[in-house]
């Protein structure tokens, strides 16, 4: 199989193994400008808290987070934006909440620069768990 990539160092390459990773543009049309950064991601704290509005969480591709995505850290990240999610909710149950001011018991996360790709072997299902390379 021969690969050819377009742009400005578009190149061919022959390989027997091609593992396909396609990304699209981010519809951020929903969002307000002020929201977004340069690449139309949202703007997004260690907390997953929208800088421009901290009542409005997001997480997913759509994130500003300086690393590559991957869906392997969604777990972490679910967790992480859970508890806060909570924190703020009963922040503002007990009217403790108030945009642009801290608020304690929020968690960060830490941007990870490792990628990690699983490469199922075989006819069994839980290859995943046996085959992991991670690259630092």
């Amino acid at each position: 199989m021969t690969v050819k990539t377009v742009g400005e160092k578009g190149y061919e390459l022959s390989t027997d193994l091609l593992v396909w990773c396609a990304t699209w543009t981010i519809n951020a049309s929903i969002y307000p400008q002020e929201w977004l950064n340069e690449v139309g991601e949202l703007n997004i704290k260690q907390t997953f808290q929208v800088v421009e509005r901290e009542d409005v969480f997001a997480i997913g591709d759509v994130c500003g987070l300086a690393e590559t995505k991957q869906a392997i850290t969604l777990p972490a990240k679910m967790k992480l934006i859970r508890n806060n999610i909570i924190k703020v909710a009963e922040a503002m149950m007990q009217n403790k909440f108030t945009l642009g001011s801290p608020l304690k018991g929020l968690k960060n996360y830490r941007v990870t620069d490792k990628v990690t790709m699983y490469l199922p072997v075989g006819r069994v299902s839980d290859s995943h768990d046996r085959f992991q390379t991670t690259i630092d």
